[in-house]
């Protein structure tokens, strides 16, 4: 299993950039720093999106 750049999760989530780093931020989304870049597993992506309803992620809800 290699690891994913911050854009490569953003495609597979359909999240922008910046929530991805807040979920690498607040640890709903296990990643490393690579230097000054974030990183994540394929294994870690795989085992968050097992563990939220039909493999999708969380979609921010307006006016929140």
């Amino acid at each position: 299993m290699g690891l994913l750049k911050v854009e490569q999760v953003m495609e597979r989530m359909a999240l922008s950039r910046e929530t991805v780093w807040r979920m690498l931020r607040d640890g709903r989304l296990t990643g490393v720093m690579v230097g000054r870049h974030w990183r994540v597993s394929e294994q870690a992506l795989a085992d968050y999106l097992s563990g939220l309803p039909n493999g999708k992620a969380e979609q921010p809800v307006a006016g929140s």
